[in-house]
Parts: structure tokens; C-alpha cells; sequence
């Protein structure tokens, strides 16, 4: 058995919607009913977009660079970005501003940024292949990791 429908827009060719057992020809199917919509399809509700921008991020300094992750979203609703040699956190529940760090220009630039779980501690990764682990509640450093590599810190998990 199959349900045809009328085609959108008022056309008069019909489209089959559903049809149950193997399909050998569409004669071979008792035609229930002729609708405009099919009567077991829910109407998804329509998504609303926004055609402007809730607010827009301002980053001046940002490296222009594919590779880089140079921002992160932190649980507890921070975002971290790097900008030039420098970490700056936005809070989204107050729309504050902070900067955390501004690192050297000979251990810059800030290569990449990623939130711990707990949405406390932030790791940086730099330029000169190292990684600051920083409390970003307390503003302070709390390691500086070195590694066998010599290459910038791209990305971290």
C-alpha cells in the first residue's frame, strides 16, 4: 500500500511517500489517498537565525595561522583567547574582561589555550615549545612544563 501526496506547491505530479513491501511498479499498489501532506509526518518547528550578531569578539591580535587553537571555552562559562603574547578571559555571565598573562617576546607568541575539566586551571601553550599550567581564579602560575620537542605548542588536550 502506498500514500501519495500531491508535490509541493500545488504541481499535480504525484510523489509516493511511503510504500510498504518491495516496490515492483507503483500500479501494483492500491493508491489510498491523494493529499497534500502526508498525514504521519510531524512538522518539525522552525529554527529561528538570528540574522545579527548577539555580540562580536573584537580580537586585533589574533594569529592569523590555521594551525593554531588560540581559543577554548572553559565549564565554567569563560572564554580564554590568545591575542598576540597575551591570554585574556572573557566571563560570559557578567561580560567581563580580564587579562591573565602576557608572556615575553622571545617565548611568544601564545600558540594555544585549553581549559582544564574543572574549568579552573588553563594550560598555554607557547612559541618556544613550552606549556604554562596558570590558576585562573587565583591569577597565578603554577608550572611551566618543558619538553623534549622544539617546536610550538599547536594544539592540546
Amino acid at each position: 500500500m502506498a500514500d501519495i501526496c500531491l508535490g509541493e506547491h500545488g504541481s499535480r505530479k504525484p510523489v509516493v511517500v511511503g510504500i510498504g513491501g518491495e516496490l515492483d511498479s507503483i500500479i501494483n499498489y492500491k493508491l489510498v489517498k491523494i493529499c497534500h501532506k502526508h498525514p504521519t509526518k510531524s512538522l518539525k518547528p522552525r529554527r529561528h537565525i538570528p540574522q545579527s550578531s548577539e555580540r562580536t569578539l573584537d580580537a586585533p591580535d589574533l594569529v592569523d595561522d590555521f594551525y593554531l587553537n588560540l581559543l577554548d571555552w572553559g565549564s565554567s562559562n569563560v572564554l580564554a583567547i590568545a591575542l598576540g603574547n597575551t591570554v585574556y578571559m572573557w566571563d560570559a555571565s557578567d561580560s567581563s574582561t580580564s587579562k591573565l598573562v602576557t608572556v615575553d617576546d622571545e617565548n611568544g607568541p601564545v600558540t594555544s589555550v585549553n581549559w582544564a575539566p574543572d574549568g579552573r586551571h588553563i594550560a598555554i601553550g607557547l612559541n618556544n615549545s613550552e606549556v604554562l599550567l596558570w590558576d585562573s581564579t587565583a591569577n597565578r602560575q603554577l608550572r611551566t612544563l618543558r619538553g623534549c620537542h622544539r617546536s610550538r605548542v599547536g594544539s592540546m588536550a
